[in-house]
């Protein structure tokens, strides 16, 4: 592998890992009694940790993240799935 072809893959890895971590050094969000923390990627729900997929991880974290805001379908896929993900409208319910 190529010195430039390395580097385009290693910016290309942190872009990525930004996506799926919102935001590495923020703070955890509360609200009414649960808990978002992006560094460790988890959710606890009064005190106890609650198991979510990635995706979800990311959908409650934006809408915790954006409170009393309603948002379009589109919105939330391009928003919080990314606009490349290939999610089919036909196939897939938000």
């Amino acid at each position: 592998m190529e010195a430039a072809e390395y580097t385009r893959s290693g910016r290309f890895a942190s872009r990525r890992d930004r996506r799926l971590r919102p935001d590495a050094t923020s703070k955890p969000i509360v609200r009414n009694g649960v808990t978002i923390d992006t560094d460790r990627h988890q959710v606890k729900i009064d005190g106890k940790t609650t198991p979510f997929t990635a995706t979800e991880f990311r959908l409650l974290h934006f809408f915790a993240s954006n409170p009393g805001r309603t948002f379009k379908r589109d919105q939330l896929l391009s928003r919080v799935i990314g606009e490349s993900s290939g999610v089919d409208k036909g196939l897939r319910a938000v």
